[in-house]
């Protein structure tokens, strides 16, 4: 192990592996899952220091991943970081200016 132990979670299987590459040259040991269930799976085999966490998974929602009542195994850790996002690549609707708010 190269150093912290860091748990990668995101579906998008290119920024996943940017990511990897670049917290792996910043000195993390890399875990990568493409979903909320093999996410549980190596975390139960390594319990990493640190979590990123995709909100928007294909199997589950991140948020119920760790909510404190859900029965995921890392929901009553309280010894792991998480830091979680999620953001969109298409652009924002755009408004109407028929409606008077423009």
């Amino acid at each position: 192990m190269s150093g912290p132990a860091l748990l990668l979670v995101e579906d998008e299987l290119g920024a996943r592996r940017a990511l990897a590459e670049y917290l792996h040259r910043c000195g993390y040991h890399v875990y990568e899952a493409a979903a909320a269930r093999e996410a549980m799976r190596l975390w139960d085999a390594h319990r990493a220091d640190l979590v990123l966490l995709d909100l928007g998974l294909p199997d589950l929602d991140g948020v119920d991943v760790i909510r404190p009542s859900s029965s995921t195994p890392w929901s009553s850790s309280p010894s792991s970081r998480f830091h979680c996002a999620a953001w969109h690549t298409a652009p924002p609707p755009r408004r109407s200016c028929c409606d008077g708010t423009c």
